[in-house]
């Protein structure tokens, strides 16, 4: 089984970014990483994120059957890069 065919459970402190194939919602997550707030088994938009580059917060599909708006994210150098322009910004 691929890591991506993997059903992985969020829970809060796990660090998502949008999924290119099903995001919907514009610019709300600043074209950054968030991180998991909450995690709803029961709603259909079960993971509360708050996104890093501009602190908007809302709910998002994940693991849905046929749409996910966030997906996991491991990558290590693209936050790496986006801490980097934070603290120059700043």
């Amino acid at each position: 089984m691929s890591r991506k065919d993997r059903i992985i459970n969020l829970k809060p402190g796990d660090k998502v970014k949008r999924n290119p194939d099903h995001w919907i919602w514009g610019d709300q997550d600043g074209n950054g990483h968030g991180t998991v707030i909450k995690n709803i088994k029961e709603n259909t938009h079960p993971v509360i994120v708050k996104w890093n580059k501009n602190s908007f917060t809302n709910s998002y599909r994940y693991q849905d059957l046929k749409y996910s708006d966030a997906s996991t994210t491991d990558d290590l150098l693209d936050m790496l890069d986006e801490l980097e322009e934070k603290l120059i910004n700043t």
